[in-house]
Parts: structure tokens; C-alpha cells; sequence
């Protein structure tokens, strides 16, 4: 069957006609490692290898279309094999995507995560729940995409894989393997291969298999966003339909009790811990790695400045208290360059080693903040001003026309690091010391560096380098462009911000779950009742998914409010949802061998093949054991920044 894309949508043809964009082949059997590509007979039949198929194919509407394949063991004896789906582009494709795996091949990663289509001759096969719409491919043009992908209909069209095969004129074939298959390798660590892994399906004589999947054709929305042309679709296909596990109450008070229990004395000052994780020794929760972090993970200025919003809200001073002492401890790191140690431990100790931008970017944007609410209190704090100022000028004095403001300097003011998106981050600074003191060069340096960034990352749908943990594609990176964009379409009025945002809102959806994976009873989603749909993997580097889109909910239901597009709420929905599972409870939680104290919440969710942390690949479906200030940090800021809470509801 092939496909001709026409003005409206796609039309079905039998034969190739001219300008023809996708042929859907027939399937192809694999036995024993060898392929046999069944034929076609009439009536959209096919027979091969020992086996009949038949095929239906329900045109959706607008380039859409539902393929309902059966497979009949016509032979004598049991047949063990896999069911290959595949179809081959008309065009040759300038770009490639499995969203949450592969970016154009990931050629721009500094990692050691799959690259290209394959390794030595051998296609790389991603497992369905290591991609946010399950098992899809996407090649595209500049006129045209073609994407392939799974449906959640069942467990049978469900459990699958999919892959990318270039073929010698540079056209690819699309695949999607039934059941599932990683292979030549399983990426199963933090740049570590182990063995494939393999299912197979049986039939017995006349058994059949019944699966169903979706092929959507049609043009990007921009260049390089087929992508962003199905996000848009596929909500139709994957209905969001869970409801909030907990009221904005109760996530409040949660996230507040997190940021409570991270917080100790240390040399002096209230501070917040991170990278926490379970005792060696007992049951308890350790802080054996000495971390405590401005931005980033640690978020550090973020939790302070909710700590002032408590005390504003409640009166309880012990709020107060804390955060001022905190934020009175970062003061004391500012060295002459402008510069910090990103880890306040390292004041202490002296043992400087080279900052990363996202932290800075952080720390100077929430110093900002923290000033303006305090000074909306009759406190003054003017001296965070002056810290976020002398920090964002260091910046601006080393803006780079080619890298932006780099990737990581030393605090002595040496550049030590270039590339990525991170950059991102120190505009979000930059337009809060704007907004703060109305110099115009902050705001002049912001939309230079925000252009820079666009023309040479997000309008090639990616961004890289702001999981400081990764050197690699990811998700993150893209906040600070959804945030600024909207900051700048406020601060300027020029419409092409709004264009900007919904880029950046794009991109970063590209990372979330569409559907619920599938696990067994005894993993620790099935018991504690997570789900992936709303989730957001977090780099090509670390395929986890994270609660990280509590962040961009309020952004995302501006969009919705600009545009008047509902699917921006539907969206911000299915971040907020799954952001907020598995909260310890106030009881707490016991999990691990370990207890988890009220507000608690892992910082990663295990969704695929993924040892980090764990014993053995083989155990999908589990919780981390890592505890960080971020999630909460995110939940208190988004609503905050949302204010009616009816929304979350």
C-alpha cells in the first residue's frame, strides 16, 4: 500500500503514483535470525514462511490512519518468531526521530548512549517504553513527514520495539518489531551496553495474533518539527484520563514538608541538603555525598524563596529564619570574579572546581526574587541584588557571538567548558535583573543570546547540555527557552516570542509519555500506582522518566491561554499529573528496606531496562533511591506561579 500526500492529508493507493511519501510493506517474519518478507496476495491477504495475514486499514482523517493486522500460524507445528511491521519513505529523509531516544542519531551528544541507526552494520531496536509515543518513528523533509508507531489498544500491539533501517539510496525503512526486542545491545546504564534482549511470540496450528498500529503522514509545522505535527495528533489517539492523585493542598503541604526535611545546620547556616539517599547501615535516609547544590538539582535560592512565601502566607518565622540564613550563607561564596562555588560545601572547603552555567543561571534569576519578595515585605536584602548583579555582569562581559556564555567556568573566571544550551538559564537571569533594574543591556544581551541559541539549536528541535550530569540531548534544556520566550513576548510585545515558546513547549513535550506502559504486579509502579502517561524521560544519555514537567505547567497553560488551543491544558494536565505520584504520605512510606518521610519523592522513575541504582536490567518498573530538593522546589513554584489552584484540580 502506498501513500500520496496531497494538499488535505494522505490518500491510499495501491500501485506507486507520482510523488508517492510511504509504502506500507507487507510483514515480514523472523525465524531463527532470518527474515521472510511475506507476499501479497488479493483481498489484502499475504502468506509466507508458514503463516497467512491479513490487513484493514481505517483512514482517521487529515493524514491518520489505524492498521489492524492477523497473523495465522498455517502450518504443522509450533512457531516461535517475531512479527516485523515496516514501511519504507518515498523521500529521503533530512532529519530522523524516536522521541525520548534519538534526536536526528543523537550526533550532537557527547555521550556514549546509541548513535545513528545502527552499530557496525547492526539497526538499533529501542523497546516501547523507552519512547514517549510508543515504538514511533519519524523521518521527515522540509514539505513532508512520515511517522510509524504502536497503540496501547492491548498488551499484544502494545509490546513491541521499533528501529530505523537506511536503505543504499537514503531512504529509510520504518519497523516496529512485535514482540519486544533491544538489540544489537541494551542500553542498560549510564553509558554502558549489556546483551540484547529478546521475546518472541508462539502460535500453535490456526493460533492467530491481532495487533494495531498508526502510520501519520502530513507537513511539519516547522522546519525540522514533524514532530511537533504528531504531539498534536496524538492525543487523540492516547486520551489523557487519570485524575490528580492529590489536591493542591496536599501537594503544597507535601513539597513543604520535603524542603523541610532537607534542611540542616551546617557551619553555621540553615542549608538544604541533596543527593540524598538510603543508610548502608539502617533504615534511615543518608547524605553521604556532601552536596549542597544553588540551582540544578539542589535548588537551593528556589526552596529559600518558598520558605519567604511560607512565612508570608502563615506568619511562622522559623520560615523566615531558615531561608535568610541560607541565602546569607550563598552571599558569603561570591569571590571577586562575580563568580561562586556552585556547591556550597566547596566554600568550606576551599576545593574549587569549574561551576556550571545552569546553576549560575539559577542562583542569579532566584536571588532576584528572593530581593523583590522580601522587599515587598519591608525587609531588605539588598545585597542579593547586588550578588545577582555582579553575577549576570560577569556574563555579559564574557558574552560570546559563537558559544553563548559557554558551559562551565572556573570561579576564578577561566572558561572551561563550551557547547550545549545551558546558556538558557543566564537569560532567565538576565531578564530578572532587567525586570528588577531596568538597565537596558540585560535585556539587549538576553535577546542576542536567546537568538543565538534559537537559530542554532531549537529551531533544529534540539537542545543538549543542561543536565549537567550528561553531556548529551535532553529535555531540561529547553525550560529556560519556553520560560524566556514568554518573559520577552512580555517585556517586548514582538509577536515571534509567542512562535519561540511553542517551540520550546513542543520540544519539551517531545520528552513526555503519551500512554501507560505495562508492568508486572510486583514492580514497584504496579503497587504504589504510578504510571508513565505525563511523565518526561530526561536525556538521550539517562532514558529515566523524571517529575521535571511540574516546572512548565504554568507556561504551558499560558500557552493555552494565548493560543486558546486546549491541548496546551490537556498537556499541563499530564505534567501535573504524574509529577505528583508516589509523594510519601504522612504516615510515610516504606519502600526498599528503607522509610521515606512525609513529602518524599524519588527523583527518577525506572520505566525500561535501566540498572542504575538496581541489580539487574530485567527489573523495569521501580522507583530510585535518590532524594533531591528540585520536585518539590518545582510543584512550590508551579503553583505559585499559577495561583488558581482550580486549575490543578
Amino acid at each position: 500500500m502506498f501513500f500520496v500526500k496531497e494538499a488535505e492529508g494522505c490518500r491510499m493507493t495501491q500501485e506507486p503514483q507520482p510523488g508517492w511519501m510511504f509504502e506500507l510493506r507487507p510483514p515480514v517474519i523472523e525465524c531463527n535470525g532470518e527474515e521472510t518478507a511475506m507476499t501479497v496476495e488479493e483481498g489484502a491477504r499475504f502468506r509466507g514462511a508458514g503463516f497467512l495475514a491479513s490487513e484493514q486499514i481505517q483512514e482517521l482523517g487529515d493524514g491518520l490512519f489505524a492498521v489492524e493486522r492477523k497473523l495465522t500460524n498455517n502450518g504443522v507445528g509450533i512457531r516461535r518468531f517475531k512479527l516485523i511491521m515496516e514501511g519504507m519513505t518515498g523521500f529521503v529523509p533530512e532529519k530522523y526521530t524516536i522521541p525520548c531516544v534519538s534526536y536526528d542519531g543523537n550526533r550532537l551528544s557527547g555521550g556514549r548512549e546509541p548513535r545513528g541507526t545502527a552499530w557496525q552494520g547492526k539497526n538499533w531496536i529501542y523497546s516501547y517504553d523507552r519512547c514517549g509515543i510508543p515504538s514511533c518513528t519519524i523521518t521527515e523533509d522540509a514539505v513532508q513527514f512520515a511517522a510509524m508507531f504502536a497503540s496501547a489498544r492491548d498488551e499484544a500491539s502494545l509490546r513491541s520495539s521499533c528501529s530505523f533501517v537506511e536503505v543504499g539510496d537514503g531512504r529509510f525503512l520504518h519497523r516496529i518489531y512485535y514482540p519486544v526486542t533491544e538489540a544489537p545491545f541494551t542500553y542498560s546504564n549510564h553509558d554502558v551496553m549489556t546483551e540484547r534482549y529478546d521475546e518472541y511470540l508462539t502460535l500453535h496450528p490456526g493460533e492467530e495474533f491481532c495487533c494495531r498500529f498508526y502510520l501519520f503522514f502530513g507537513e511539519p509545522k516547522w522546519a525540522h518539527y514533524g514532530c511537533a505535527s504528531l504531539l498534536d495528533r496524538v492525543l487523540e489517539v492516547f486520551p489523557f484520563r487519570h485524575v490528580p492523585a492529590l489536591s493542591p493542598e496536599e501537594v503544597y503541604e507535601a513539597s513543604l514538608a520535603n524542603s523541610r526535611f532537607l534542611m540542616f545546620d551546617f557551619h553555621g547556616h540553615r542549608m538544604f541538603r541533596n543527593a540524598m539517599r538510603n543508610s548502608a547501615t539502617d533504615d534511615s535516609i543518608a547524605f553521604p555525598d556532601k552536596i549542597i547544590e544553588a540551582g540544578w538539582s539542589g535548588q537551593s535560592f528556589q526552596q529559600a524563596r518558598h520558605f519567604i512565601r511560607e512565612f508570608q502566607r502563615s506568619g511562622d518565622r522559623s520560615f523566615l529564619n531558615d531561608a535568610l540564613s541560607c541565602l546569607d550563607g550563598w552571599m558569603e561564596t561570591q569571590l571577586p570574579s562575580g563568580l561562586f562555588p556552585v556547591n556550597y560545601v566547596r566554600h568550606v572547603t576551599k576545593q574549587y572546581v569549574p561551576g556550571d552555567v545552569c546553576n549560575y543561571g539559577w542562583a542569579a534569576a532566584e536571588a532576584v526574587s528572593s530581593y523583590r519578595l522580601l522587599a515587598s515585605m519591608g525587609i531588605d536584602r539588598r545585597n542579593y541584588l547586588d550578588f545577582a548583579v555582579r553575577l549576570v555582569d560577569f556574563f555579559l562581559e564574557h558574552y560570546d557571538e559563537t558559544d553563548g556564555f559557554g558551559l562551565k567556568w572556573s570561579v576564578e573566571g577561566r572558561k572551561e567548558a563550551s557547547g550545549g544550551t545551558i546558556g538558557g538559564f543566564m537569560i532567565m537571569a538576565l531578564l530578572e535583573v532587567y525586570r528588577e533594574t531596568g538597565a537596558a543591556k540585560y535585556l539587549e544581551c538576553a535577546r542576542r543570546a536567546f537568538d543565538l541559541y534559537q537559530k542554532r539549536n531549537l529551531d533544529h528541535f534540539v537542545c543538549l547540555a543542561g543536565a549537567i550530569d550528561c553531556a548529551c540531548i535532553d529535555k531540561e534544556t529547553a525550560y529556560p527557552f519556553l520560560f524566556c520566550s514568554l518573559e520577552l513576548l512580555d517585556l517586548t510585545g514582538v509577536d515571534r516570542y509567542l512562535e519561540s515558546a511553542l517551540k520550546a513547549a513542543y520540544y519539551f513535550f517531545s520528552w513526555a509519555f503519551h500512554y501507560d506502559a505495562l508492568y508486572p504486579a510486583e514492580s514497584d509502579f504496579a503497587k504504589l500506582g504510578y504510571y508513565t502517561s505525563g511523565g518526561t524521560a530526561v536525556s538521550t544519555q539517562h532514558p529515566a522518566i523524571d517529575p521535571w514537567g511540574a516546572i512548565a505547567v504554568p507556561d504551558f497553560i499560558r500557552l493555552w491561554q494565548l493560543t486558546g488551543d486546549e491541548r496546551w491544558r490537556i498537556r499541563a494536565r499530564m505534567l501535573w499529573c504524574n509529577a505528583i505520584l508516589c509523594i510519601a504520605p504522612k504516615e510515610g512510606l516504606r519502600l526498599h528496606g528503607h522509610y521515606r518521610p512525609f513529602g518524599v519523592q524519588s527523583e527518577a522513575f525506572f520505566q525500561t531496562r535501566w540498572t542504575r541504582y538496581r541489580k539487574t536490567c530485567e527489573e523495569r518498573g521501580h522507583l530510585n533511591d535518590m532524594y533531591v530538593g528540585w520536585p518539590a522546589a518545582f510543584r512550590l513554584s508551579a503553583l505559585e506561579r499559577i495561583g488558581d489552584w482550580s486549575l490543578l484540580r
